[in-house]
C-alpha cells in the first residue's frame, strides 16, 4: 500500500481531513492526499444545451433512461411545432449532454406527458392526453437507435377513449409482470382515479391494454407512481380531492392484464399537490415528494413508505425546501443509493436535492443549483417544467427543464454525483479520534489495532429457538421483566395442573431463554393474568381473576430469587366478577394501578391503586373511569408526563376504541375526559409507552377495517390525550396484540396472532416519529397456531421475549427471545468485517466492499488483518 502524509508511528499515518471524520470510522485517501470518511460524496452539474434546434418553447416534459441503448429519451410538447408531442434522444458522457434530432410521436396537441422504460421489450413507452382526439388518453411505443441518437414510434393506441378527458397521467413499469401501468384522472367518470395495464409488443412497437380499474372513486389529481420491486407492487400516489385533498397512496397488484388495489392510505393529512414517487432499491422503500399546500409557502416535502402485502405505512414527513415548490420530478440512483428530487424553487429557479433513506426516515443534503435551468417571469402563467431519470450503470442523472419565461426551448443537462471509489488501495484504515475538516488526522492502518469502532446496527431481527416452559396446555400468558434480578417472569394458567395460577422465571442469554421450575401462586382455577414489576420494592405483581372465589379480582406479590419465585398471600381488589384485567406500575408515585371491567357494577371501566409492602399489597378505593360497559382494557404508564393511560373498547359507544388519562395521588386515581382513537369497533387492545419519543402506542384489532392489525400514537398533555392517524401493521385478521418498547433498538415491537397467515405467531417492528408510526416487514416467530401472545423487554440482555400458547404443540406454554433489527451490535470476536460503499461495516463481501479487518474485541479490530 502507499503511505500519505507524515509517518507518525508504525501502522499509523497522518494527513489532512477533508470533511469531518468521526472517531473509529473507516477512512479513504483522496487523490490530493487528504483523507475522508469512506462513502464521501462529490457532485457536478454539466452545462445546459437546447432540447430543440429551433430554440422554441417546450413543456410537459418527461425523461426516461433506456438501459438497452444507454440513452435517455426526453418527451415534451413543442410550441414551435403546433404543440405536437415530440421526443429527443440524449447521450451523456460525464457531465456533457448530446442530443439527436427531434421526432414527432403524435401530430396533434398533447398534454400530461409521462414516460417509462419497458426493460422486457427494451422499448420506451410514452402516455399522454391527445387534445386533437377528444382529450383521450393515448400511449405510443418508441425504439431507440443509439448509433445516431434517433427514435422511431409505432402507432399510438388509446387507453381511455370515448367522451373521456384524460388528465394527471402517470406511468411506471412492473418488471415482475412485465407490464406497463398507467394511472390517470378519468374525466369521463367524475375524475375518478383509474389505472390500466398495458402490454408492449416490440415486433411492431405496439401496445395493448386490459380493462380500466378504479382505485379511488372520488376525484383525484396530482398523480404519481412507482414500482416496488421488493414486494412486486405498484404504488400510486395522488391528491384525494374527495378527502380534503389529502396526500394518499394505494398499493396495486398486477395479474395478467388486470390490476387490483388495497385500501388507500393517507400519508399527509393536508392538501398535497404534485405528488411524485420513486423506489429506493437499496432500502426497499417508496419515496414520495410533494407540495404541502397547508404550509404558508407550499413547502417541498418528502416521506418514506413501506409496503406490506397490499398496504403501505409511512414515516414522518420531512421538509426539503422551505419555499414555494412546484413542478417536481424524482428518481433513484442505485449507484448512490440516493434519491434526487428536482423542483422549481420559489417560482423561477430550478434546484435539486439528494435524499438518503434510513429506516423509515429520509434526510436531505444541501440544495444543488442546476445551472442549466433559466429563470424568468411567471406572470403570464407559464412555469418551469422538470423531468429527470438516472443511468443504471453510471452515477449520472439527466435533467430536462423548460424555462418559465418561454423564451427558449427545454434545456437538458447532466448532474453527476458519485462516491469516491472504494478500493482495497484507497481504504487505508480507521480514524484514531474525531477530526474536523482541515485538521491533521491520525489513521490506524494495516496491522494496527483500531479501537472505538462504532457499534453496527443489526440489519434484521434474529429469532432464537422457542423454549417450552410448561409441558402442558397453558394459556392466559402474561410476561414482565424484573429489572432487579434481571429475569423474565411469565404468569399463566396451567390447564394440566388443575387450571392453577402459575409463574415461571426465565433467564435470557443471547437469543436463548432458559427457565426454572414453575411455581403455583393460586391453588384454584384462575385466568386473565396481568403481570407488572414494582421497581421501587423490587417485586412482581400479578393481577388475575380467581374463578374459584366467585371470579373476584385478585392480586399477589412475588419475589424472584435465582431462577425461582415465591409469593405472599393473595389480596382481593374487587369483590365482584371482573374481566379484561390490566396492571401497570406508576414509577412516579411507586404504585401499582390495575384497570379492569367491573361486572358487579354494570361492567363499568374501573381502576384501583395498589401499594406494595413486603410481600403484601393493599388497595385504595376503586374509581370508575367509564360509566358504561367496557372490555379489552389495557393500561400503561407515561413516564414523561407521570400519567397512567388506559385504552379500552367503549361498548356504550359502539365499542369504539377509547383512551383516558389517569393521575395517581396517594392511594387514589382521578381521570380526565375520555378520547376516542378509533371510531369503529375495536378489540384486542394493548398498550405500551415509547420512552424515547414520549408517546403512548396502542395496538388493536380494527373491526371496522376487516379486523386489520392497527396502531396509533397518543400524546398526553395534562389530563388529556390526543392521537395521530392510525396505521395498519397487518392487513389481515389480527388477534392477541401485545406491543412492547425495545429501548435498545428504539423500536416498538408488536407481537400478535396473524389470522391472515394460518394464525402463526408474528411480530413487527414499529418506528415512532412525531405522531406517526411506520413498520418494517412482519416476521414469524412461531410457524404454528399461537394464542395468548404476551411481550416484554429484557433491558439487561437487550432482548424482546414473547410468551405464548403453542397450539401447534399441544397448547404448551412457550417463549422465544428476539434480537430486534436496528439494535446496536458489538463486533463479533474473530469475525472478518468489510467496509461497504456507504462507509458502514458489514460481514458481507459483496462487491465493491473491501476488507476492513478482523475483530479482536467488541469494539476493536486488526486493520486488514
Amino acid at each position: 500500500m502507499r503511505f500519505v502524509g507524515d509517518i507518525a508511528l508504525d501502522a499509523e499515518v497522518r494527513a489532512i481531513a477533508s470533511g469531518a471524520i468521526t472517531d473509529g470510522a473507516p477512512v479513504v485517501v483522496n487523490a490530493d492526499g487528504t483523507v475522508s470518511l469512506a462513502g464521501t460524496q462529490s457532485s457536478a452539474v454539466g452545462a445546459s444545451i437546447n432540447l430543440t434546434s429551433g430554440g422554441t418553447r417546450t413543456d410537459f416534459t418527461s425523461v426516461s433512461y433506456d438501459s438497452n441503448s444507454n440513452r435517455y429519451v426526453a418527451f415534451f410538447r413543442d410550441y414551435g411545432n403546433s404543440n405536437y408531442g415530440t421526443a429527443t434522444v440524449a447521450s451523456v458522457s460525464g457531465t456533457t449532454t448530446t442530443v439527436g434530432s427531434s421526432v414527432v410521436f403524435v401530430s396533434g396537441e398533447v398534454r400530461h406527458i409521462q414516460s417509462t422504460f419497458d426493460s422486457n421489450s427494451n422499448r420506451v413507452v410514452v402516455a399522454y392526453r391527445n387534445d386533437a382526439s377528444g382529450d383521450n388518453g393515448f400511449a405510443a411505443v418508441g425504439s431507440v437507435d443509439p448509433s445516431d441518437n434517433s427514435i422511431s414510434f409505432g402507432t399510438p393506441v388509446a387507453f381511455n377513449s370515448g367522451s373521456s378527458s384524460t388528465n394527471e397521467i402517470t406511468i411506471t413499469f412492473d418488471n415482475n409482470s412485465n407490464k406497463v401501468v398507467i394511472a390517470y384522472q378519468d374525466g369521463g367518470n367524475s375524475n375518478a382515479g383509474t389505472a390500466i395495464v398495458g402490454t408492449v409488443d416490440p415486433s411492431d412497437n405496439s401496445i395493448s391494454f386490459g380493462s380500466e380499474a378504479v382505485f379511488d372513486s372520488d376525484s383525484t389529481s396530482g398523480t404519481g407512481s412507482t414500482f416496488d420491486s421488493s414486494n412486486n407492487k405498484v404504488v400510486i400516489v395522488y391528491r384525494d380531492n374527495g378527502n380534503s385533498s389529502y396526500g394518499t397512496a394505494v398499493v396495486a397488484t398486477v395479474s395478467g392484464t388486470s390490476i387490483s388495489f388495497g385500501t388507500p392510505v393517507v400519508y399527509e393529512s393536508a392538501n398535497c399537490s404534485e405528488n411524485v414517487a420513486s423506489f429506493d432499491t437499496s432500502n426497499n422503500k417508496v419515496v414520495i415528494a410533494y407540495r404541502d399546500t397547508s404550509t404558508a409557502d407550499n413547502y417541498g416535502t418528502g416521506i418514506v413508505g413501506t409496503v406490506s402485502s397490499t398496504s403501505i405505512s409511512f414515516g414522518t414527513a420531512v421538509v426539503f425546501n422551505t419555499a414555494s415548490t412546484n413542478n417536481m420530478d424524482i428518481a433513484f440512483s442505485t449507484q448512490l443509493n440516493k434519491t434526487l428530487i428536482v423542483y422549481q424553487d420559489g417560482g423561477t429557479v430550478v434546484n435539486g436535492i439528494l435524499g438518503t433513506v434510513s429506516g423509515t426516515s429520509i434526510s436531505f443534503g444541501s440544495e444543488i443549483s442546476l445551472s442549466g435551468a433559466s429563470s424568468g417571469s411567471t406572470s403570464s402563467g407559464q412555469r418551469i417544467e422538470n423531468g429527470i431519470d438516472f443511468n443504471t450503470t453510471d452515477s449520472n442523472f439527466l435533467i430536462v427543464s423548460s424555462p418559465a419565461d418561454g423564451s427558449s426551448s427545454g434545456q437538458v443537462f447532466a448532474h453527476t454525483s458519485e462516491f469516491d471509489p472504494l478500493t482495497s488501495e484507497n481504504f487505508i484504515g480507521f480514524a484514531h479520534a474525531a477530526y474536523a475538516d482541515g485538521q491533521k488526522a491520525t489513521v490506524k492502518t494495516t496491522g494496527s489495532i483500531a479501537r472505538n469502532i462504532p457499534q453496527q446496527a443489526s440489519a434484521s431481527s434474529t429469532v432464537g429457538t422457542a423454549v417450552v416452559f410448561e409441558s402442558a396446555n397453558a394459556n392466559f400468558e402474561s410476561a414482565t421483566f424484573d429489572s432487579n434480578s434481571n429475569k423474565v417472569v411469565i404468569a399463566y394458567r396451567d390447564i394440566g395442573g388443575s387450571e392453577y395460577g402459575t409463574a415461571v422465571v426465565g433467564t435470557v442469554s443471547g437469543t436463548s431463554v432458559s427457565f426454572g421450575t414453575p411455581v403455583v401462586f393460586e391453588s384454584a382455577s384462575s385466568r386473565l393474568f396481568s403481570a407488572t414489576f414494582d421497581s421501587s420494592n423490587n417485586k412482581v405483581v400479578i393481577a388475575y381473576r380467581d374463578d374459584d372465589n366467585s371470579q373476584y379480582g385478585t392480586a399477589i406479590v412475588g419475589t424472584v430469587s435465582g431462577t425461582s419465585i415465591s409469593f405472599g398471600s393473595p389480596t382481593v381488589f374487587e369483590s365482584a366478577v371482573v374481566t379484561t384485567i390490566s396492571a401497570t406500575f406508576d414509577s412516579s408515585n411507586n404504585k401499582v394501578v390495575i384497570a379492569y371491567t367491573d361486572d358487579g357494577n354494570s361492567a363499568y371501566g374501573t381502576a384501583i391503586v395498589g401499594t406494595v409492602s413486603g410481600t403484601s399489597i393493599s388497595f385504595g378505593s376503586a374509581a370508575v373511569f367509564e360509566s358504561a360497559e367496557t372490555n379489552s382494557i389495557s393500561a400503561t404508564f407515561d413516564s414523561s408526563n407521570n400519567k397512567v393511560v388506559i385504552a379500552y373498547a367503549d361498548v356504550g359507544n359502539s365499542t369504539h376504541g377509547t383512551a383516558i388519562v389517569g393521575t395517581v395521588s396517594g392511594t387514589s386515581i382521578s381521570f380526565g375526559s375520555a378520547s376516542v382513537f378509533e371510531s369503529a369497533s375495536s378489540q384486542q387492545i394493548s398498550t405500551t409507552f415509547d420512552s424515547s419519543a414520549n408517546k403512548v402506542v396502542i395496538a388493536y384489532q380494527d373491526q371496522g377495517n376487516s379486523n386489520h392489525g392497527t396502531a396509533i400514537l397518543g400524546t398526553v398533555s395534562g389530563t388529556s390525550i390526543s392521537f395521530g392517524s392510525p396505521t395498519v401493521f397487518n392487513a389481515g385478521g389480527t388477534e392477541d396484540t401485545s406491543p412492547i418498547y425495545d429501548s435498545n433498538a428504539q423500536k416498538v415491537v408488536i407481537g400478535y396472532r396473524d389470522g391472515g397467515n394460518s394464525d402463526y405467531g408474528t411480530f413487527i417492528l414499529g418506528t415512532v416519529s412525531g405522531t406517526s408510526i411506520s413498520f418494517n416487514s412482519e416476521v414469524v416467530f412461531e410457524s404454528a397456531n399461537t394464542d395468548f401472545v404476551s411481550t416484554t423487554f429484557d433491558s439487561n440482555a437487550n432482548k424482546v421475549v414473547i410468551a405464548y400458547q403453542d397450539v401447534g404443540n399441544s397448547g404448551y406454554g412457550t417463549a422465544v427471545a428476539i434480537a430486534t433489527a436496528g439494535s446496536p451490535e458489538d463486533l463479533t470476536i474473530g469475525q472478518q468485517y468489510f467496509v461497504q460503499t456507504d462507509g458502514s461495516l458489514g460481514t458481507s463481501a459483496d462487491d465493491p466492499s473491501v476488507i476492513a479487518g478482523t475483530a479482536i474485541g467488541t469494539s476493536e479490530l486488526i486493520v486488514k488483518g
